[in-house]
């Protein structure tokens, strides 16, 4: 017997729109607060929920369901990366726009 969690990552592999509205439904509000946690602020965690999305779907085909609470596992791992990535690149884009700004001659 199929479950919800898994009825749902089918549906959203096969490109049911009701399948990801559902799932964003569900799961938006806890990945949210996961993104919050990495990024600190709201809107910058709104940001990297929507690019987290953004791969879920794109990959939800490639998901194995291995048991209950798989799909949410999967999902939380995603946007924990995307969240890394993020900060990684800020943390990035922070360094070169110093170091820039030091070798100027003044």
């Amino acid at each position: 017997m199929k479950t919800g969690e898994q009825i749902l990552a089918e549906g959203c592999g096969r490109g049911d729109n009701a399948a990801r509205r559902e799932l964003y439904d569900r799961y938006a509000a806890l990945l949210l607060g996961l993104c919050q946690r990495y990024v600190g602020d709201r809107a910058t965690a709104e940001d990297v929920l929507h690019d987290a999305f953004l791969k879920i779907f794109g990959a939800i085909g490639r998901f194995r369901y291995r048991g209950e609470g798989s799909l949410r596992a999967w999902m939380e791992r995603i946007a924990v990366n995307t969240a890394l990535e993020h900060l990684r690149r800020e943390r990035r884009l922070g360094l070169c726009s110093h170091a820039r700004s030091r070798s100027r001659p003044r």
